[in-house]
């Protein structure tokens, strides 16, 4: 998912979303866009290219 957005938006996959951003939203485990922007590091713009993609992929991992 962040290879593809992040070759849409012409930017490295690194900025869009890094390794450690990625690993505090799967501890984290948001529900919202405003659960996503209360952790450290996740900006606005991020939330905005690809927040709901990030809570759908989550939503489906829940049991």
């Amino acid at each position: 998912m962040r290879e593809k957005i992040s070759s849409s938006l012409g930017i490295e996959p690194g900025f869009l979303l890094n390794n450690a951003m990625i690993g505090s939203i799967a501890f984290e485990n948001p529900e919202t866009s405003e659960d996503l922007l209360k952790i450290e590091h996740v900006r606005q713009w991020q939330v905005e290219a690809m927040g709901e993609k990030i809570l759908s992929t989550l939503g489906f991992c829940k049991f």
